[in-house]
């Protein structure tokens, strides 16, 4: 469900395909000298296990590969609209799995 930003988590079945996302936090490693580092969230989505790339917009929507000419207001919506768009096709594996 939708709540604050960065609580956003789901997992479900649509139209066939298992849809998973969230925001997570990623806190960069301390550098020299070990100053203070804020958290920066990270929204992820994958399509049948397949990450989709997803970009969240100024105004808080989010954009994604499969969609970018339309934002959503949710990670759910964003993955709703790429299976839409994907049809029966699947999503790309990242290139760090091709041979």
């Amino acid at each position: 469900t939708a709540g604050a930003a960065g609580t956003e988590e789901f997992a479900e079945m649509y139209r066939g395909r298992e849809i998973r996302g969230g925001v997570s936090a990623l806190v960069p490693a301390a550098g020299p000298g070990g100053g203070t580092h804020h958290a920066e969230p990270v929204a992820e989505i994958r399509i049948d296990g397949r990450p989709l790339h997803v970009m969240r917009r100024a105004d808080g929507t989010y954009l994604s590969d499969v969609t970018h000419y339309e934002s959503f207001p949710t990670l759910r919506e964003t993955a709703r609209a790429a299976v839409d768009e994907l049809g029966t096709a699947r999503l790309a594996l990242p290139a760090s799995h091709h041979r």
